[in-house]
């Protein structure tokens, strides 16, 4: 069971979407929460900040479909107000909508906050809950034994206070409830009509049977199991009666989704397809996509890198449908998976 604690979070100009400072007694920390909006309009709140510290810029970006996943950056700075007005001005980072500052006392230096970044950063990709936007995991440096203990208190409590400001990045995911998946009602039945967000929890339901594994969600389309070893994307498609003179079925498949995928352990890892108005749902394993990546047709420009994911019916067969010039890929059987409806 969780300690108890409780914190003091200030709104000073009244808005919590604008600012919050955030402290509790204590804890020699403090953590600032300021929109990039009232970052650039409002030098009274970034001046606190000619400091060395922790930055996260967070914020949502076009690559990504899942409402419920944040893309995030993680740095440190000797002085937060200098790097962050050079972040601002940065185009990579046009992602971010917030930044959120953690500070401490003078006892900790520019070693202490980078031995935090190297720890934020290892536990941003081991929680597998955000697209994390650094490029290179910086080694830590070395901290006398008393020092890395003391660091660790530090940045443990920051992390049971980062949900006050939006950051849910290093939270483990929680054990998913029971899952209770209703039948279609009477006037859906026929098709199997029934709506994306119940598709995909019987989709849930159906795979953790199949493979006797209970997930946890990482997001609203990102599953894990405890140990982050097997790993699911859910993705649902209505069905397309003119799909560039096509009928089927049409995902998109993202870059960070494949990322997400690949953390897990080798042969543990799928994308789950759902077909609405389909008894069937598609569960491609990581490795045959992999194998064929190359053969589809993909979206690559400065905001997006992604696969289309073409699905139709030949035959009574499920076909994905390759780029120009390469051959289509008739699903195995053994990847289709019937969902049992009580119909």
């Amino acid at each position: 069971m969780n300690k108890q604690f409780s914190i003091q979070i200030f709104y000073p100009d009244g808005d919590p979407e604008n600012v919050r400072m955030v402290s509790t007694k204590n804890w020699t920390g403090r953590i600032l929460y300021i929109s990039r909006d009232c970052w650039e309009i409002s030098p009274e709140y970034k001046n606190k900040l000619e400091t060395p510290g922790i930055y996260i810029l967070a914020g949502k970006d076009d690559e990504n479909n899942d409402d419920d996943i944040q893309s995030i950056y993680i740095g440190q700075a000797e002085n937060l107000q200098t790097r962050i007005d050079q972040q601002i001005k940065d185009p990579s980072k046009l992602f971010f909508q917030n930044v959120i500052c953690i500070t401490g006392s003078e006892d900790f230096n520019n070693a202490h906050f980078r031995w935090m970044e190297a720890e934020l950063i290892e536990k941003a990709k081991d929680t597998a809950r955000c697209i994390l936007k650094n490029g290179n995991a910086p080694n830590k440096p070395t901290i006398s034994k008393p020092d890395e203990v003391d660091t660790k208190q530090f940045l443990d409590f920051a992390l049971q206070i980062l949900p006050a400001v939006e950051i849910k990045a290093f939270t483990e995911p929680k054990a998913l409830p029971s899952i209770s998946v209703p039948d279609p009602s009477p006037e859906k039945k026929k098709g199997l009509l029934i709506g994306k967000e119940i598709l995909k929890k019987k989709i849930l339901s159906t795979f953790q049977q199949r493979e006797n594994v209970e997930l946890r969600q990482s997001s609203r389309a990102r599953f894990v199991d405890e140990k982050k070893e097997t790993r699911i994307c859910i993705i649902a498609s209505k069905f397309h009666k003119n799909l560039k003179n096509l009928k089927g079925y049409w995902f998109h498949f993202q870059k960070n989704q494949k990322e997400f995928l690949e953390g897990g352990k080798q042969g543990q890892n799928f994308t789950l397809l759902g077909l609405e108005g389909n008894p069937h749902a598609i569960f491609l394993p990581l490795d045959k996509f992999l194998e064929i990546e190359n053969k589809l047709p993909t979206i690559i420009n400065d905001k997006r890198h992604l696969w289309d994911l073409k699905i139709v019916e030949e035959n009574g067969q499920f076909v994905l449908k390759a780029k120009k010039g390469e051959e289509d890929f008739p699903i195995p059987d053994e990847y289709i998976v019937e969902l049992e409806w009580n119909v």
